[in-house]
């Protein structure tokens, strides 16, 4: 028995060529030809040149194998399991041996969208024990999937129990338990929206068995059974009521009607004298308020000028006496004959003042101490004349201008270049460090490590580049399933193909697509790993990508 691919327009089949020494069992084959059983493989049976052959439609699915690469959660894992225990279970309808499957995980397949199975069934005379292929494929699948740690993985426990059995391992208590934990992993249905009831001043009537407004009949077809015989009912008899003798008058005394007892009359509630109501906002008197009396008006005097002047006159008070003009022409003269003196600064305590006052430099005149006189432009005497003081009254210091001379260019000294220091990191290998990690100043230079290969595609549609970084990169328009969803091209299958990465080599395999795959213009098979070069060009259906390493 010999099994592989066959692509045939937009289908892909597995093709089984039988050995001329098995035997087909003629009413398997008929009930898997002539009739469409969910959860098998369509199969057609062909005859060519003495060979016989066994093709399965298995296209849009994928493989266990393939199905199970990835990382998957409890309701994907269980709803695949329930499938294909389902599958099993319903071929005994179709008078199929369970035994006729063959349970590896190359030639079980899943639909990547509903999980929907497509087993293989060889309408072959065989002996062997479905029981141990099923717990087999089970536990493989298992102990080899990775599944979403964020979930409680007590499903897996009770799996792996139930498998570990031995004799009491069945496919139809697996069947069961699997239903179980499916069932207790769904969600609790929420229930329906009922509007709230508005609260009634009066209590709705109840309907009861001694209500006179339903019939027995309507109990009975309420309750679900049929309607009562009419049975015959004796004629009602009235209920005759007790009649009470008149009273009887004695015969010496007329006879008088019965008073009836008088009752009470109500005597009314002693009524409560009514107070006077106070007002709420009573009108106070006017308080009549004092006149006020005029007060005389103020005349602001005015304040005499103050002048610096002596010449003036001041209203209301002596008038100064002025010199002569001739006096004043010879102070005038007087004073510019005079030779100009300044003041000698006193000595003051501080840093500029003194040097600190200390004995040593006592006598000594510090920088605000020396005689501050500088010849003033335009002074035609020639004599000394102190500086202008500013607003504050801080002589100002002037320094002579200082001459600057041209910068000398020196030429930089010859260093010899210093040797790298390896450095031994922590995956034994060595890396070399550039000077300036030695701590010298200069500019840093990272020497050029080997650089990890990074294989990508490149979409020639977008120019989009798709770095492939998993081991088994799958590629379709399963947003769910998939690690590069296409979305915008119908021609994708949901599980297009793989490119897988083993010991830096890169191998694209495609996953019976509808369209097929195409490396380099040529068709690849489905299911057989294809190596991928740099350079190589790709196309799934209509899309062309390029790769790249």
């Amino acid at each position: 028995m010999k099994f592989t691919y066959e692509t045939q327009g937009a289908i892909t089949y597995l093709v089984c060529e039988l050995d001329a020494m098995e035997q087909i069992d003629s009413l398997t084959l008929g009930m898997l030809t002539n009739n469409h059983i969910q959860g098998l493989a369509p199969v057609l049976y062909t005859e060519m040149n003495e060979q016989r052959f066994l093709k399965y439609n298995i296209s849009a699915k994928v493989t266990v194998e393939q199905f199970f690469s990835g990382t998957m959660n409890k309701q994907r894992t269980l709803t695949a399991f329930s499938n294909i225990l389902e599958a099993l279970c319903s071929a005994d309808e179709y008078m199929i041996d369970p035994n006729c499957f063959s349970m590896i995980p190359e030639h079980v397949f899943l639909n990547v969208s509903n999980c929907e199975t497509g087993l293989i069934c060889l309408p072959l005379t065989v002996d062997k024990d479905v029981n141990e292929e099923v717990a087999g494929l089970f536990k493989q699948i298992l102990f080899s999937t990775q599944f979403d740690q964020s979930e409680d993985a007590g499903y897996i426990t009770q799996l792996i129990t139930y498998l570990n059995g031995g004799a009491s391992f069945n496919v139809y208590g697996l069947k069961d338990l699997v239903v179980k934990l499916e069932s207790s992993s769904a969600a609790p249905a929420q229930p329906a929206y009922r509007p709230p009831v508005q609260p009634s001043s009066q209590p709705a009537p109840v309907a009861s068995a001694f209500d006179s407004t339903i019939s027995i009949d309507d109990m009975f077809t309420t309750m679900g059974g049929t309607q009562r015989p009419i049975q015959a009912q004796p004629a009602q008899q009235p209920i005759q009521q007790p009649v009470q003798p008149a009273p009887v008058a004695p015969a010496n005394r007329p006879m008088t009607p019965p008073v009836a007892p008088q009752q009470p009359i109500p005597q009314p509630a002693p009524v409560s004298p009514v107070k006077p109501i106070a007002p709420v906002n009573p009108v106070q008197p006017a308080i009549p308020r004092p006149a006020v009396q005029p007060q005389a008006p103020q005349v602001a005097i005015p304040k005499p000028p103050v002048s610096n002047n002596p010449g003036f006159a001041i209203p209301g008070q002596a008038a100064p006496a002025v010199p002569p003009v001739a006096e004043q022409k010879q102070k005038k003269q007087k004073k510019e004959k005079a030779p100009a003196v300044v003041a000698e600064p006193k000595e003051k305590k501080g840093f500029m003042g003194g040097l600190f006052s200390s004995k040593e430099n006592k006598g000594k005149k510090g920088l605000d101490q020396q005689e501050l006189v500088y010849p003033i432009q335009g002074n035609p005497s020639g004599k000394p004349q102190p500086p202008a003081q500013n607003s504050n009254g801080v002589y100002p210091v002037q320094t002579p201008p200082v001459q600057q001379t041209p910068p000398v260019y020196t030429p930089p000294q010859y260093q010899p270049p210093v040797q790298p220091v390896p450095v031994q990191n922590s995956f034994n290998e060595t890396t070399v460090l550039s000077p300036g990690m030695l701590g010298g100043g200069e500019t840093t230079v990272l020497s050029s490590a080997p650089s990890m290969p990074n294989p990508c595609l490149t979409r020639v549609k977008s120019g989009e580049k798709i770095s492939i970084n998993k081991p088994v990169f799958r590629i379709g328009k399963e947003k769910s399933y998939v690690d590069y969803f296409i979305g915008d091209n119908t021609a994708i299958s949901r599980s297009h193909c793989n490119i897988h990465t083993e010991s830096g080599e890169y191998f694209i395999e495609d996953t019976n697509s509808t369209n097929h795959t195409y490396l380099n213009g040529k068709i690849i098979t489905s299911n057989v790993k294809t190596k991928l070069t740099n350079g190589d060009k790709v196309r799934l259906a209509n899309e062309d990508f390029t790769f790249s390493v």
